[in-house]
């Protein structure tokens, strides 16, 4: 970490940036999960479980700054070696904060260089081994520097972060992140971090070891925690693990893992067995209940299950079938609900989440559904309007009974591309599901309707006798123009003294605009209700 003189001027709201970091440092290690290892523990004797920290300040000295009495029962300390003992790493910390090392020039080599010493020597490569380096401007010695800090192992992460004085950028912040950026582990981006001072802890400190946060993913990339291993709910990404550990809950809400209610029982396990929604384990905590759906091994049993959203007897390959936890229904709001990887839809008219029908990739699988679906080109859809009589018929809003049952105008198309190619339709996404619908003006069979639309979008079109899109374009003198509440008369346009233009882009300067569309293949996914 940085001791320069730099750190001694105002960061934000703090009136000196080197006791800022001091005190985070010294809440940092407490609340670390250290495993209590004194400094002098060998390498083959270091504990399996915790976290162990060196400190090492940098400087204008060529050489960084250890803490250099370390055997002093006074004042315990780890002299800059890697330490599991909370009073030897804050008696480091104390010394640092007492014996800042001051100067303008930032010199790392001789830090880089023990830290190789430190890691190689006390660090078994059984423990993940991480270089964090914290500075407020440019290295002085950057050649120097990545010289020893190729000397380090390969596994060993390097993270760094630059610390600005202010919210805004200068440009020294942006040399020093520049160079700093250069000077960590690939990939830059996931090991470098550039932020205000009050970030520190909430961005680095504090994030090392949260999958949702640079520093945490960049950490823990290849290590994938077990679906309830007791991780921290925050550190689940996908719905499905979430709610696979018995303390978390997905919440529909945040769109993130978060602890389950039955947590909130704590240790009063009357409070916990009166839950429904929990259960006391033996270890003496109040976790949820586990699905019992997969004990199910009949569709009626399966089918009787109605707690925590019931369970579904479902094909898992062709012709097997094996009872799961119902998937979407647990959901009670729209964007989680879409978000499910289980492929759910939400239905805004009844508030309720539900699996898509008919989503199976192939043709094979398509057919064989219990569901009644059918194979299209290259998609499996459900079959719809086939009912031989009206009342089946017309329960389906896509279908309509004309001595047949048939769809709908523009009901046919079950995509969006198909239906846009369709000029009288439009994809509806005014509610959910979205669907392929008339255009809104056609709908209206009225002059007065149309005229009135509560958008303006329509204009009656006399000579087809019928309501069409507003072309505000077609106007060509300005009193009907100026009538006409959805357009605006431009007499920047020199033909005609004019030209009517859509009141959107009324206030219009003279421009020319150049548009860059996304054209890779995450823009095939569905967005929101588009799909």
């Amino acid at each position: 970490f940085d001791g320069t003189e730099s750190m001694e001027g105002a960061f934000g709201r703090h009136p000196n940036g080197f006791d800022a970091v001091m005190e985070m440092l010294k809440d940092w290690v407490k609340s670390l999960p250290l495993n209590g290892d004194s400094y002098i523990v060998p390498k083959t004797s270091a504990s399996t479980a915790g976290i162990r920290v060196a400190f090492v300040q940098v400087g204008s000295n060529v050489q960084p700054m250890l803490v250099t009495s370390p055997t002093n029962p006074a004042t315990p300390s780890a002299a800059g070696l890697l330490s599991g003992d909370l009073n030897q790493l804050l008696g480091d910390l104390a010394f640092h904060s007492a014996n800042m090392l001051g100067g303008n020039g930032r010199f790392m080599e001789k830090a880089a260089t023990h830290a190789e010493t430190v890691l190689s020597s006390q660090s078994p490569t059984t423990r993940k081994q991480v270089v964090l380096m914290l500075t407020s401007g440019k290295v002085s010695d950057e050649d120097k520097l990545k010289l020893a800090m190729a000397t380090l192992d390969p596994t060993v992460q390097v993270f760094g972060a630059t610390v600005r004085r202010l919210s805004t950028r200068t440009t020294e912040d942006n040399a020093a992140a520049n160079q700093m950026k250069a000077l960590v582990s690939v990939t830059h981006a996931e090991h470098f971090l550039d932020l205000e001072i009050d970030e520190l802890n909430e961005k680095v400190l504090s994030a090392l070891c949260d999958r949702t946060k640079t520093f945490g993913a960049a950490m823990l990339k290849d290590m994938t925690p077990a679906s309830g291993a007791n991780q921290p709910c925050s550190t689940y990404s996908v719905v499905g693990n979430c709610r696979a550990d018995t303390g978390c809950v997905w919440s529909e809400s945040l769109l993130q893992c978060t602890a389950h209610p039955c947590r909130s029982h704590g240790c009063d396990q009357t409070a916990c067995t009166a839950d429904t929604a929990c259960e006391w384990t033996q270890e003496g905590s109040c976790f949820k209940k586990p699905p019992t759906c997969p004990g199910q091994q009949t569709q009626p049993t399966c089918d009787a299950v109605t707690e925590n959203g019931g369970c579904a007897w479902v094909m898992v390959d062709v012709n097997v079938y094996r009872c799961v936890e119902k998937p979407c229904v647990g959901h009670h709001a729209e964007d989680s609900c879409i978000t499910d990887p289980n492929v759910c839809e939400w239905n805004s008219k009844t508030s309720e989440c539900t699996k898509k029908e008919c989503t199976y990739s192939t043709e094979q699988e398509c057919v064989a559904a219990p569901e009644v679906c059918e194979w299209s080109v290259d998609h499996c859809k459900k079959k719809r309007c086939t009912a031989m009589d009206e009342t089946t018929c017309v329960v389906d809003d896509a279908c309509e009974w004309d001595t047949v049952c048939k769809f709908k105008k523009c009901r046919q198309h079950d995509d969006e591309q198909t239906c846009d190619h369709d000029k009288d339709c439009h994809w509806d996404v005014s509610e959910s599901p979205s669907k392929c619908d008339v255009k809104v003006c056609l709908k209206y069979t009225s002059e007065g309707a149309c005229e009135t639309d509560p958008e303006l979008r329509c204009s009656w079109d006399v000579a087809n006798n019928k309501c069409a899109d507003k072309d505000c374009s077609e106007i060509t003198t300005p009193c009907p123009c100026n009538k006409d509440l959805g357009c605006y008369w431009d007499t920047s346009f020199n033909v005609n003294g004019g030209a009517c233009v859509s009141g959107s882009f009324g206030g219009c300067p003279l421009m020319d605009v150049v548009v860059l569309v996304d054209g890779t293949t995450s823009m095939k996914s569905a967005f929101g209700r588009h799909g």
